[in-house]
């Protein structure tokens, strides 16, 4: 056992070897262009990605993907089916809003002509 450097010393190990081995997604090493497959998740990812496929039940792939882009399992339902409603704050967050909505109504019962400007 001796080293390059130093005969008296044993050889210096491999850090290569050492290093975590690479965890290949979905058992494919790499791609067509020779690019490796990684699993881009990690161990809270992973759980996430879990719990979105049991509480929704979503196939493992769907919930993975939707794990890596942060949507929590709560969130999946108004992700992938998004309405203007869930989009839209509450109109009743506004200042006066309810007032303003009173005067809307009131003016189309009575026939007078109403308008509404904002940006």
């Amino acid at each position: 056992m001796t080293s390059a450097l130093n005969p008296a010393l044993p050889p210096a190990p491999n850090l290569s070897a050492l290093k975590s081995p690479t965890r290949t997604f979905l058992g494919v090493e790499r791609s067509v262009t020779g690019r490796v497959w990684r699993d881009r998740l990690d161990e809270r990812g992973q759980a996430r990605a879990l719990a979105i496929a049991q509480r929704n039940g979503l196939p493992e792939l769907l919930a993975r993907i939707l794990a890596g882009r942060g949507v929590e399992p709560d969130a999946v339902e108004a992700y992938l089916d998004p309405t203007l409603k869930r989009l839209l704050p509450d109109p009743h967050g506004l200042t006066a809003m309810p007032a303003a909505a009173q005067r809307m109504a009131d003016a189309n019962m009575g026939g007078e002509s109403a308008a509404s400007f904002g940006d």
